[in-house]
C-alpha cells in the first residue's frame, strides 16, 4: 500500500527529493497512478491537488528525460488543472470545456 502524507517540513522533502534521485521516478510514476485511480473512485478534490503536484515532480524530476515526456507533462498538468478549476460547476460547463480542449489537442 502506498501511503500519501502531506508534510510542508523543507527537510522532509529534501530528503524525499534525495530518495527519489536514487530511485529514479519510478516511485512517482506509481503514486500518479494510483492517486488517479483514487480520483476516479471518489472525486476528491484533495487528491486531485495532489495529482497536479505529482506530475509537476515527474517533470522536474532529474531522470524524468526526453522531451516527449515533459511535453506530456506539461500537458497533463493543464488538463488536471482544468479539471480542478471545474470541479464543482455543472456538467453543462464541463462538457463544454472537454469539448473545446479536445479539438485544441
Amino acid at each position: 500500500m502506498i501511503r500519501i502524507s502531506i508534510n510542508k517540513n523543507k527537510r522532509y522533502l529534501a530528503l524525499n527529493e534525495r530518495k527519489h534521485d536514487r530511485d529514479g521516478n519510478e516511485t512517482l510514476v506509481a503514486t500518479l497512478l494510483y492517486l488517479m485511480t483514487k480520483f476516479a473512485e471518489t472525486g476528491d478534490k484533495a487528491i486531485l491537488r495532489l495529482i497536479i503536484g505529482h506530475i509537476d515532480m515527474l517533470e522536474k524530476h532529474p531522470r524524468t528525460e526526453g522531451v516527449n515526456l515533459k511535453a506530456a507533462c506539461e500537458r497533463l498538468k493543464k488538463r488536471w488543472k482544468e479539471k480542478l478549476l471545474l470541479n464543482g460547476e455543472d456538467n453543462r460547463k464541463q462538457v463544454i470545456a472537454r469539448t473545446v480542449t479536445n479539438y485544441i489537442h
